[in-house]
């Protein structure tokens, strides 16, 4: 217990660095789509493959008080979150995740990894807003179980806390849409495309919603 503390207080040191220096970005004010490990831009070109490694994705909305609306790249406000490694017997790592919309999505990671949000940023109004997380109690966590796909479900932030979307309204096919053209030049396309027509809809977006 003493060195799981003294891995997670480690982590968060090095997280409140990156963040204060800038350091952390998921998807920028611009519209660029990228995400960082550790405070290392990573490439999409260079990703680990399907048959290592683990894609996490799901939903994230937000919710102000007057109803939920999604994460927005080029409109008032857009969100940041930043999650740590909590498995001891994998590599220390801090993973700022992609935000498109109401999606969110990781870079692939090996399986066995825990990773647990520590904190999220609301960017907008020419100020930023820090919400930090509980290391225990309601949150976004997962375990990454084994290669290839995994869906984690819909989340939406309210009052200053990230908990489980009870409704459910969230569907999956949001997130898969966002990610075909994330991981479009990356083994990861042929997996993301099954996986929609396994959920009933076309491999090409027509018109949906």
């Amino acid at each position: 217990m003493v060195r799981r503390g003294l891995w997670v207080a480690i982590s968060l040191i090095i997280l409140m660095m990156l963040t204060s220096c800038g350091m952390l970005k998921g998807v920028s004010p611009s519209g660029d789509i990228y995400a960082w490990i550790d405070g290392e831009k990573m490439n999409v070109s260079e990703l680990p493959n399907p048959k290592t490694h683990t894609l996490v994705y799901g939903g994230l909305e937000i919710d102000f008080g007057d109803g939920v609306q999604p994460i927005t790249r080029n409109g008032r406000y857009f969100f940041q979150t930043s999650f740590i490694q909590l498995n001891q017997k994998r590599r220390p790592m801090i993973l700022e995740p992609v935000h498109l919309s109401d999606s969110i999505c990781f870079l692939p990671v090996t399986p066995g990894m825990h990773f647990k949000l520590v904190q999220a940023r609301l960017i907008g109004g020419n100020r930023t807003t820090y919400y930090p997380h509980r290391m225990q109690g309601e949150g976004i966590s997962f375990i990454a179980k084994k290669p290839g796909l995994q869906y984690i479900g819909g989340y939406k932030f309210i009052a200053n806390q990230i908990r489980y979307a009870e409704n459910k309204d969230y569907k999956e096919i949001n997130a898969l849409r966002a990610m075909q053209e994330i991981f479009k030049n990356t083994e990861w396309l042929p997996l993301i495309e099954a996986r929609i027509v396994e959920l009933g809809y076309p491999k090409e977006e027509k018109n949906e919603k």
